[in-house]
């Protein structure tokens, strides 16, 4: 009798089939074995082993090498999955599973339900885990080194795009110049083609004029002889009629002379203006004579124009003694105002009130509350961006530059235009009050710089000299001077009295994009498109030191009031302080995320104001 049944807990052993064997030998058949001699089995084997290992090392010898050891190590070989669940059922102590397992594999096997590959062996879990981290580290080195590629191609192309953006720039303005210079071009071509026909009335007239005074020599040299004839003549003659003719002949002169003296005095009497003066241009001038003395009078050339003031006139700045901002290098974002939908290209503070104005490249103009952001006035009226703007000294006007060419005068009581100045050929980068009022400066595209008098609202001045776009005008404080930044490289300083240029300052490498002075006037501080920025000595007219700013354009500079820090904003978004009495760098502000287009102290020093191009202001303290 057969059976099946699992181990119990006394006696382990797995039994496949429980046989009963009965004692009863009636009904079993026997079969004759043959008997082998153990001897002679045992003697074969040890000879036919003794012939193989005689056999081994002959071989060996031949060889003449040693015989190979047998492989000591032990290889686990792979366990057959069913074993493998077998296995672990048993372990495990599952026997009703494990029975009902043996039966449904066994069923399977024999209806073919399973695969080659479900019966296979069972792979090594160390292994593939193994395998696994190993390629989970290939595909981590992968991704780490495909990072660094991108973060290298990402830096790349933001580099690649600022020389985009640069250059674009760059070929803009050279285009506006390109096309300044073919109408300067053809207006001097007109003005050849009209002056032509009277430059060759000239030649022939030359000619003429020549030819008759060829001919008046020589007709010269022949009143020269006959002269010479006379005289001798003369000589000849008796003494009695050459006194009688020297007699008579001086009296004639002497009556001729008295008669000339006469007639000038009573010519020069009713030639005198009415009340001793008159309205002329500032080329012509009046005169009197008293007492044989000739007194001249310089006159203006328009009753409207103001006067210049005094250049002596003292510099409060220079007895003021103002402290530097002690926490400048901690400088935080305290407030921020969206102020424009477009870039923001400059920001003023009002002379008195905490009040500031920007200018934005949507055409206008806004001035909003330092403490709130609430904005109090805008101005709708350029045709173009507006590149600048600066409060009058008493706060009661603005004016405005725009690419438009023109420069606006803004009257807050009146909330309009009062005045537009449209003598700039070109766009329009800079506008600056004089300290009075009563004058203002603007910087152009067309190599100019215009002083307009507010009073007659025209142009007292064209200050001439760059040879490329003046970027920026300044004044310096109480005084007549302003200084120039230009494209051509150069720092200029002029006298707006006169539109002479008093001194040109060389350094830079590259097209100076900002100027202004300190309060004390006695330096100037100046940047350019190669982020370089230099401090220039006034009255040594020289270069004090230099600060680079780094790989990119640094867009303007300011002085804090006492003349100690200054903040230079740059195009890549960034604030830079520096220390210009100590020759030593402070700290960089992150301002703005993209170019950061203006930055300016407030009147204390305690706080400063930026702006840049996506169009928000934000106040630092």
């Amino acid at each position: 009798m057969a059976s099946k049944g699992l181990p119990n807990e006394q006696d382990p052993t797995y039994i496949l089939d429980r046989v009963t064997i009965d004692d009863d030998e009636s009904e079993l058949d026997y079969e004759e074995v043959s008997v082998i001699d153990e001897d002679e089995v045992n003697e074969e084997d040890l000879n036919t082993t003794l012939r193989n290992i005689k056999k081994v090392a002959a071989e060996a010898a031949k060889a003449n090498k040693e015989p190979p050891k047998p492989d000591s190590s032990i290889q686990r070989l792979p366990e057959v999955v069913d074993d493998f669940v077998r296995n672990y059922l048993i372990r495990m102590n599952l026997r009703k599973t494990l029975e009902a397992f043996q039966t449904e594999w066994y069923e399977a096997i024999q209806e073919g339900k399973l695969k080659t590959e479900d019966v296979g062996t069972m792979p090594d879990i160390y292994l593939v885990n193994q395998q696994l981290e190993e390629g989970a580290d290939t595909l981590r080195q992968e991704v780490d080194k495909w990072k660094a590629i991108a973060g290298k191609i990402q830096e790349e192309c933001e580099k690649q795009q600022k020389e985009r953006d640069f250059h674009r720039i760059h070929h803009k303005r050279v285009g506006q110049e390109k096309n300044s210079l073919l109408a300067d071009h053809k207006k001097l071509k007109d003005k050849y083609d009209r002056v032509k026909p009277e430059l060759d009335e000239f030649k022939n007239k030359y000619e003429v004029a020549r030819k008759s005074l060829v001919v008046m020599q020589l007709e010269k040299e022949k009143l020269q002889k006959k002269i010479t004839e006379l005289e001798t003549q003369l000589q000849q003659q008796p003494s009695d009629f050459t006194k009688t003719f020297s007699t008579t002949g001086n009296a004639t002169l002497n009556s001729t002379s008295a008669t000339q003296k006469s007639a000038a005095a009573t010519n020069g009497h009713s030639l005198k203006p009415p009340g001793g003066g008159g309205l002329r241009n500032s080329s012509e001038s009046a005169s009197s004579s008293t007492g044989g003395l000739t007194k001249t009078k310089t006159l203006k050339q328009n009753k409207a124009d103001s006067t210049f003031p005094l250049e002596n006139r003292p510099n409060p700045w220079l007895e003021a003694n103002i402290e530097p901002p002690s926490q400048i290098s901690f400088f935080k974002p305290v407030k921020q105002y969206k102020a424009h939908a477009k870039a923001i290209s400059s920001v003023s503070l009002h002379p008195t009130k905490n009040i500031f104005a920007t200018a934005s490249d949507d055409y206008s103009w806004k001035m909003f509350a330092v403490d709130d952001g609430t904005l109090i006035m805008s101005g709708d009226g350029h045709r173009s961006w507006v590149s600048d703007l600066d409060f009058h000294p008493k706060g009661a006007h603005l004016a405005t530059s725009s690419g438009d060419n023109t420069v606006k005068l803004w009257d807050f009581q009146q909330s309009r235009c009062v005045a537009t100045f449209t003598d700039h050929q070109q766009p329009v980068w800079s506008v600056t009050f004089h300290d009075t009022g009563d004058f203002l400066v603007s910087a152009s595209l067309d190599k100019t710089a215009k002083v307009f008098d507010l009073a007659s609202q025209r142009v007292r001045a064209t200050l001439r000299g760059h040879v490329d776009s003046v970027n920026q005008v300044n004044f310096q404080p109480f005084s007549n001077v302003v200084v120039t930044a230009s494209s051509d490289k150069t720092v200029s300083l002029w006298d707006v009295r006169t539109g002479l240029c008093l001194q040109t300052f060389y350094g830079h490498q590259n097209s100076c994009n900002y100027a202004e002075f300190n309060k004390r006037g006695d330096q100037i501080l100046s940047t350019d498109a190669d982020g370089i920025v230099k401090v220039w000595d006034v009255r040594m007219v020289t270069e004090r030191f230099t600060v680079d700013t780094g790989d990119v354009p640094a867009n303007r500079a300011c002085f804090d009031p006492s003349g100690t820090y200054v903040a230079c904003p740059t195009d890549d978004g960034a604030i830079k302080i520096h220390d210009v009495v100590r020759n030593r760098h402070v700290v960089d502000l992150k301002a703005h995320d993209d170019s950061c287009s203006s930055a300016i102290f407030t009147r204390d020093g305690s706080a400063m104001l930026s702006a840049g191009k996506d169009g928000i202001v934000r106040i630092w303290q």
